[in-house]
């Protein structure tokens, strides 16, 4: 075996042992964090505000999250979200309307959310958001 060729395999072992652990990379968090329950709210709201839906939608459960922390956090959200009975403009806590549980109106959708939140500025900025049928 060639040196050029062991070191190549030795830098890969240890690529591959250190990678997750890198800073700045982005990292598993609870998705029950609160932090991660008030990213997805506000990037919930966000997509109220830019859908053209009847019916405000909530934020149902978050699913699995990641923060990163950079100058501030990210936060790449993976959420369900469902349709309530409060029509658009009727209400500013969203969180406090009904999902609606008929079966021919109600209407889940699962979100993929990056949110940036600078605390110490009082910034939060949605930066990507797709929601959609699962």
């Amino acid at each position: 075996m060639s040196a050029g060729f062991f070191l190549v395999v030795v830098c890969s072992l240890f690529s591959l042992f250190t990678a997750e652990s890198l800073v700045g990379a982005p990292e598993p968090i609870d998705p029950n964090n609160q932090g991660v329950i008030n990213a997805a709210t506000f990037a919930v709201n966000n997509y109220n505000e830019q859908s053209k839906k009847d019916y405000e939608y909530k934020l149902v459960k978050v699913v699995s999250a990641k923060h990163q922390i950079v100058a501030g956090v990210i936060y790449s959200i993976t959420a369900e979200i469902g349709k309530t009975d409060c029509k658009k403009g009727t209400t500013s806590d969203v969180q406090s309307c009904n999902l609606i549980k008929d079966s021919q109106l109600a209407e889940t959708l699962y979100c993929s959310f990056r949110v940036l939140v600078v605390p110490w500025e009082h910034v939060e900025t949605v930066q990507s958001s797709y929601c959609g049928p699962h």
